[in-house]
């Protein structure tokens, strides 16, 4: 593997700075954005095209879940849906690094350490 590829699940504010650090960094790529809407993620991706061009956009988490070119997921969504989201990825086998909170209650954590 030349660099370990990431994908970011919901293009926000927190998740752009995430891709920006990925800007210093020779050994880790930003390749996939997903979002509920296609235009969101389309958007985020193109506003890091300068510096990732081969980056896709996807309109569901699902879809950037089956990508064997994403070998990570930041998960940056609401808070409410991190841990079905980190599950997902988790299902289709691929670590995941979550903003805060990753889980809303002990029984989710529990459920996301255990897949983990």
């Amino acid at each position: 593997m030349d660099s370990f590829r990431f994908g970011v699940a919901g293009p926000g504010h927190i998740a752009s700075k995430f891709v920006q650090d990925l800007t210093d960094t020779k050994d880790i790529q930003f390749v996939a954005a997903a979002s509920g809407s296609l235009e969101r993620a389309q958007m985020f991706v193109n506003d890091f095209k300068h510096v990732f061009p081969k980056a896709v956009a996807y309109g569901s988490y699902e879809e950037m879940a089956k990508d064997p070119s994403v070998d990570a997921v930041y998960v940056s969504n609401l808070n409410t849906q991190h841990a079905q989201t980190a599950q997902l990825f988790l299902q289709y086998g691929k670590p995941v690094l979550c903003e805060k909170p990753f889980a809303l209650n002990a029984i989710e954590a529990e459920e996301i350490v255990q897949m983990a």
